[in-house]
């Protein structure tokens, strides 16, 4: 655990000095949100986690606008974390969106598709969903092929 309140303070000033020189609605800050979110998550913080995650989505929207690889990733950060709460709904539900922004930039045959359907497969798994969850891992088994 201390490794990781380490890691939060380094991940911290990273932020503070991204802000100073990029200002607040910069690729590094959402970068920065993203990584402090991900520390939370790993200390079991996690309403702080999900915010920090939030932050960092709504800037990267501002940034790149919808439809961008970057706009996927937070997505899937903030569905980690509704896996985490048990709040498997909503952590498939962000899981998906994940995969269509990514289907729509990448096509069906890209690693990041395969991730997002590994991701969706555990969820459906955690949700006793086994004929779900293994079909997901299928697919993503092909394109990783």
């Amino acid at each position: 655990k201390g490794k990781f309140v380490d890691c939060l303070f380094v991940r911290e000033r990273q932020l503070q000095a991204a802000k100073a020189i990029h200002g607040c609605d910069s690729p590094d800050v959402a970068m920065s949100l993203n990584n402090i979110g991900i520390v939370y998550n790993a200390l079991g913080k996690m309403d702080e986690a999900l915010a920090q995650h939030e932050e960092s989505l709504q800037i990267k929207l501002k940034i790149f606008g919808y439809n961008h690889p970057d706009v996927a990733k937070s997505l899937m950060g903030i569905a980690n974390v509704y896996q985490d709460l048990g709040k498997l709904d909503e952590a498939l539900a962000k899981h998906e969106e994940s995969l269509q922004i990514t289907l729509k930039i990448f096509g069906d045959n890209h690693p990041d598709v395969a991730m997002s359907l590994m991701n969706i497969g555990e969820v459906y798994r955690i949700m006793g969903k086994n004929k779900e969850a293994l079909a997901k891992q299928e697919e993503s088994l092909q394109i990783k092929l």
